[in-house]
């Protein structure tokens, strides 16, 4: 993930499933697009 400065964020390497997007990656997400549009 790269946050809205260009900065990474989150590196995942492996099976992008639909277990490791909700537990690990949809969180950050979720993050750090809140934080984009401050």
């Amino acid at each position: 993930l790269i946050d809205g400065k260009g900065i990474i964020r989150y590196r995942h390497a492996g099976d992008l499933n639909d277990r490791v997007w909700e537990s690990e990656i949809r969180p950050l997400w979720d993050k750090y697009s809140k934080e984009a549009g401050q």
